[in-house]
């Protein structure tokens, strides 16, 4: 029998219409959501089969999935008792997109992998902290700032290109050697403040550990580690969703454009040499092990290794147990966890302080300085923020505030120096204006390194 349905008035339409537009974005994510798990919907549109997903729900489950929100203690105290009636009950608090999230989530754990299955020839043993290079000529091996016998350099795009022993080529039926003009026109020119330095000093910081593991003798060509434990190392949960580990990986791929540049000697002659920063080998999404290489970081640690052996009449000099006596060649006193910090320029503030602090004698010269001017040229992420912005005040005072947070956080420079002050982000006097920059030094006094930090290598 067909239904006669009244006509509405032209308020009613416009109130109608009204409440759809306010509703919008909601209903488009609804949309959205559904396209992703259209099962998880499927569940919670059928009360049995919610039922039945519910039992499976623990207080812990609701914690993991939820990890970055504040869930209040009724709802885990509902989860904690078991009763599927106080369940059903509370999960009609929860808005449907979370319900969804859960049970993808709660999915995804049944097949959740364990490090026991990820196999015996991941990198198990993690450094403490980051190593930061201070050897004088590879200082800046792992920076954009252009100076040394390495450095990194973003292109424009690597696609159809091909490296090999060193040199770069154009991929195709004759390979032909990129000419120095038209590697020029492939250099990224700007564009480059948001590029996560730290995450790559991370990743050679892990490469390092495993050569000194073997006993300095042999520098893998690809690496294994289990994602949760490098996440974990990271600053971040190791409790991951699919979504976080795509985002890993996605990390990883990133850094796909980015070229290193070693410059060194064949032959007697002097050459510049370029290689790939960080390549993507593969994910095993049973043992749940990211697999990554890096021909230009193997290069560095072998040439750093090599160039820190002291040397006495043109041989090495050796300890008392018949190794090579190296110069310190590392810094260890920043975090891995400084990766979570937002700012791209203040962590790279951060990572030449701390170089420059190392680097500038632990006994003899009590205290480290350097024109703020001098800091802005050696991190080239900070000098393209400043040329764009209009307020270089405000650029200034966002980025220097947050390194003298981090110094603090981040870095373990009051553990290792003895009366060391540290700028304090609160006071203006340390952090420089359009007006103040020019003269601005900034100084961070101490009186020398202790003595459990001056042996570190």
């Amino acid at each position: 029998m067909e239904r006669n349905h009244p006509e509405l008035s032209q308020e009613q339409k416009e109130q109608l219409y009204k409440a759809f537009k306010e509703n919008e974005e909601i209903l488009k994510g609804f949309l959205e959501d559904y396209k992703r798990n259209p099962e998880a919907w499927d569940v919670m549109s059928d009360e049995n089969r919610l039922r039945g997903f519910l039992t499976t729900i623990t207080a812990s489950d609701i914690e993991e999935c939820f990890n970055d929100m504040t869930i209040p203690d009724d709802v885990l105290d509902a989860f904690r008792d078991g009763s599927i009636e106080k369940k059903m009950e509370t999960i009609n608090s929860f808005s449907m997109g979370m319900v969804a999230a859960l049970y993808e989530y709660k999915s995804f754990k049944k097949e959740y992998r364990t490090k026991a299955r990820a196999g015996g020839d991941i990198q198990r043993k993690l450094p403490k902290n980051l190593a930061i290079l201070s050897y004088q000529d590879y200082r800046y091996g792992m920076s954009l700032h252009q100076e040394g016998n390495a450095y990194l350099q973003p292109l424009t795009s690597t696609d159809g290109l091909k490296f090999q022993n060193g040199r770069l080529y154009f991929s195709g039926g004759e390979m032909r050697q990129v000419s120095e003009v038209e590697l020029q026109d492939l250099k990224k020119k700007e564009g480059i403040e948001d590029i996560d330095l730290t995450f790559l000093r991370v990743i050679y910081s892990l490469i390092l550990k495993d050569f000194e593991d073997h006993d300095y003798n042999f520098v893998a060509r690809t690496h294994k580690w289990y994602i949760p434990t490098l996440a974990q190392y990271l600053g971040l949960s190791s409790k991951l969703s699919k979504k976080n580990i795509e985002g890993i990986i996605n990390k990883v791929q990133s850094y796909h454009n980015i070229t290193g540049v070693l410059h060194g000697f064949r032959n007697g002659r002097e050459v510049q040499s370029l290689y790939q920063v960080l390549n993507f080998e593969s994910y095993d999404d049973k043992a749940n092990v990211i697999e990554i290489s890096s021909p230009y970081m193997r290069y560095v640690i072998e040439a750093v290794y090599k160039a820190a052996i002291k040397l006495k009449n043109g041989k090495p000099v050796l300890d008392n147990k018949g190794k090579p006596k190296r110069s310190p060649s590392h810094s260890y006193l920043i975090h891995p966890s400084l990766y979570k910090a937002k700012s791209e320029t203040a962590k790279e503030n951060v990572v030449i302080l701390v170089a420059g602090i190392e680097t500038s004698g632990s006994n003899k010269r009590k205290g480290f300085h350097i024109k703020a001017t001098t800091l802005i040229d050696r991190n080239p992420q900070l000098k393209e923020s400043l040329d764009k912005s209009k307020n270089k005040t405000q650029v200034l005072k966002r980025c220097f505030r947050k390194t003298y947070e981090l110094l603090r956080t981040e870095t373990d420079l009051e553990k290792a120096y003895i009366d060391i002050v540290l700028p304090d982000p609160d006071d203006p006097k340390v952090i420089p204006t359009k007006s103040t920059l020019e003269d601005m030094v900034i100084n961070i006094p101490h009186k020398g390194k202790k003595a459990e930090y001056r042996d570190l290598k």
